[in-house]
């Protein structure tokens, strides 16, 4: 017999609508603009690991089972999108979460299944079926309690820093402001090189200094540092190198 969970003793994923909004007003919609995937890299990866620590609660039994996160993302998602599907009772035509587990449990399965379907309609490139999937997944993380939990708006205003995405946005903001001061700091020191090394020696930066970034869920791909560092001189914040744009060979960062 599952113990049951108190629905008002824990919030079921730590985001509220403010948090989204503002995300996606702040840099999420100008990053798909320019070719990038906030909801690969950061949205989905934070929805999938909260559903994973209320799910865990549910099924104590399996905990000799559970894989590593440090192994691998993706095959540390499949493991728990599979066990997911085994707590459903329906699977047509998108899995529905089963009534033996509790309402948190049936929010985390849900969750869980509908991010892995809307994983595969981005990539296929089914634009409604994606939306759709979209709004589907924001339904269950609420049906997970968040409304009980967040009903005033102002409390949900005020929660948008303190928790969940709230925190991993400033962590991903702070990448991108340390990334413009190193990218002027490198060009300073070797205005030889171009746009596409320097992108790669903030990367390695920010992976060796991951420790302070606790709440990163994913690094910034090369290209989105790259289009950070175009931004940043369109708005006047630094100067690039005549040149740094340009194709061919790119200069030695050790020279």
């Amino acid at each position: 017999m599952l113990e049951e969970i108190n629905m008002k003793s824990i919030v079921p994923f730590y985001v509220s609508p403010e948090d989204i909004s503002w995300g996606m007003r702040d840099g999420w919609i100008e990053d798909i603009e320019n070719g990038h995937s906030p909801m690969f890299e950061r949205l989905l990866p934070y929805f999938e690991m909260e559903a994973v620590y209320r799910l865990k609660k549910e099924l104590p039994e399996l905990a000799h089972e559970w894989p590593a996160l440090a192994d691998g993302f993706e095959s540390w998602r499949l493991w728990w999108l599979n066990e997911a599907l085994q707590n459903c009772d329906s699977h047509d035509p998108i899995g529905v979460a089963g009534q033996h587990l509790s309402g948190i449990g049936q929010a985390a399965v849900n969750v869980l299944v509908v991010a892995s379907e809307l994983r595969e309609a981005i990539n296929h490139k089914h634009a409604e079926k994606s939306a759709s999937l979209g709004m589907l997944l924001i339904c269950e993380v609420m049906e997970g309690g968040l409304y009980a939990e967040l009903s005033p708006l102002k409390k949900a205003r005020e929660s948008a820093y303190k928790n969940g995405i709230g925190i991993q946005v400033k962590d991903f903001k702070l990448a991108r402001k340390g990334s413009i001061e190193l990218a002027k700091k490198l060009w300073k020191e070797n205005p030889n090189l171009r746009i596409g090394e320097v992108a790669k020696e903030i990367l390695k930066r920010i992976q060796e200094n991951k420790n302070k970034f606790p709440n990163l869920q994913a690094f910034p791909t090369v290209n989105t540092i790259k289009e950070w560092i175009k931004k940043a001189a369109r708005e006047g914040a630094l100067s690039m190198p005549e040149g740094a744009q340009k194709r061919g060979r790119q200069a030695n960062l050790t020279q």
